[in-house]
């Protein structure tokens, strides 16, 4: 497969103004982390820092609480970013980003499949593996990789490769093969071949096995949908309540763009779609809960442990009605909001929560960072910078981008699926600026109205925010995605 061109453009994100509430222990903690290697040597012994990189699967930030052992024992030990995003809320998209430290454009890849996206669109020839490998690193994946991954072909920049393959990105519970190394194994339906329990073995296994130092990114199907609970967890929250809140099924939608004005209100079928989905999802956490406990152990019984950063995200969100949607890809809170918890014992931080804006564009530069070296060409920064520095404000705004699906708008209309146009917009603490490619606009004030109910783009009162915002959004927005005019 010939490697697409690959696309970087500078990024101005980091705009060091904002307001931020720290927890004292990090003040009292001072300096925590000196820098690993100031010279950026190679790492050539079993003392260097590991990684271990956790990504769920369309996993919303506010269901954390499905995952007491991901929360005792990283969250408990580490730190929790409680305003964690995807710059392109879909699952291609985000995963190119964490793999690579940059926006859509990039890494040119906008969507999930090709021409502007997919395993076909991504150029991996550079990226967070890649990189540690030439510094000595024992690299594995095991897992989801990206949409469109077929066959046995194991990418640059991974001595092990554990792969779900299939046309949808290897989402699979039951039935589903693997490219193990470059060969092709198949697992069936019985409760042994469980995807996420599979997973979690050979990352077990690699811990246990392999060369020090090492990365393992760990990324299982779940909660994707259609999401399935994992073998003793099909009854687990039974008594689980509907969600039903203010943005559920909007009834006044006057203030929306016209793409979403265009939705109808949810039906009964709607209503009880979305509350089986949301159900199916969040039973399928628990599987992906003891997954992570195993591999902190084998951590642990390995004696890596205390010299291992492990980072837990979601690449992306998920909307069960808010707003009439269910799905991701939008600009909502729901969409691009992921959970984000680093633990790395060397910082000293224990369950605290830090509320600067940090972005799955932040995951590649925070992992080199502890290696002791730095990302190439990357638009985000070291968290690790954040910790150091409790006092810093971190970024002001973050960019959001997203291209509307290359496949034909009409079929997709007639099987019932929203079609979101181009965007690209801005998210800062207190407001969101969104533009469409259709002339569609929104402005939210995030500390007024958290749940995006009130677009005040024609209000008057808005009209000095709105011009300084939207120049922001000119520069972060650059180039703009395809199909969306340059601002004015």
């Amino acid at each position: 497969m010939a490697a697409p061109t690959h696309r970087r453009a500078l990024s101005t994100g980091q705009i060091a103004i904002g307001t931020v509430v720290v927890a004292a222990v990090l003040i009292a903690a001072g300096v925590f982390v000196a820098r690993l290697s100031d010279e950026g040597s190679p790492p050539r012994n079993a003392e260097s820092a590991n990684i271990v990189l956790i990504v769920t699967d369309d996993q919303r930030w506010d269901s954390m609480w499905a995952m007491p052992k991901v929360r005792n024992l990283l969250g408990a030990h580490g730190v929790t970013f409680t305003n964690g995003f995807a710059s392109n809320p879909l699952c291609c998209p985000s995963r190119a980003s964490i793999l690579t430290g940059q926006y859509s454009h990039g890494t040119g890849v906008y969507t999930n499949f090709p021409p502007l996206g997919g395993y076909g669109g991504f150029d991996p020839t550079t990226t967070i593996a890649t990189v540690l490998q030439q510094q000595g690193y024992t690299t594995g994946f095991v897992g989801k990789y990206m949409n469109g991954y077929l066959g046995t072909e194991v990418p640059p920049g991974w001595d092990r490769w554990m792969a779900f393959n299939g046309p949808n990105g290897g989402v699979w519970y039951y039935d589903y093969t693997m490219s193990i190394d470059g060969e092709e194994r198949s697992y069936g339906s019985d409760p042994s071949d469980y995807s996420t329990s599979v997973a979690a073995e050979h990352a077990v296994t690699f811990i246990e096995q392999v060369r020090r130092p090492f990365f393992l990114y760990f990324a299982p199907s779940a909660p994707h949908l259609p999401a399935v609970p994992g073998p003793g967890h099909e009854g687990t929250f039974p008594s689980l309540a509907s969600y039903r809140g203010r943005s559920f099924d909007e009834a006044d939608m006057s203030d929306k763009p016209r793409w979403l004005r265009a939705v109808a209100r949810l039906d009964r079928e709607d209503v009880e779609a979305a509350d089986r989905q949301r159900a199916a999802q969040l039973r399928s956490l628990p599987a992906v809960d003891d997954a992570v406990a195993e591999i902190v152990r084998a951590l642990e019984s390995t004696g890596a442990l205390s010299r291992t950063l492990i980072v837990f995200m979601s690449d992306n969100g998920f909307l069960f009605g808010e707003h009439r949607l269910s799905e991701k890809q939008s600009a909502y809170e729901e969409s691009i909001r992921v959970p984000l918890i680093l633990r790395y014992d060397p910082l000293g931080a224990a369950g605290v929560r830090d509320g600067r804006i940090v972005a799955n564009i932040d995951v590649a530069p925070t992992v080199a960072d502890v290696a002791g070296i730095q990302m190439p060409g990357a638009d985000g920064t070291s968290l690790l910078d954040l910790l150091r520095d409790p006092a810093a404000p971190g970024r002001r705004w973050l960019l959001l981008e997203h291209v509307g699906s290359p496949r034909d708008p009409e079929a997709l209309r007639e099987r019932g699926k929203v079609v979101i146009p181009t965007y690209c917009g801005v998210r800062g603490h207190r407001w969101k600026y969104v533009r469409y490619a259709d002339g569609s606009r929104e402005l939210y004030d995030l500390e007024a109205d958290p749940l995006e109910l009130r677009n005040v783009i024609d209000e008057r009162t808005a009209g000095g925010t709105l011009a300084r915002i939207d120049a922001v959004l000119g520069r972060l927005c650059e180039p703009p995605p395809p199909g969306l005019p340059a601002s004015a």
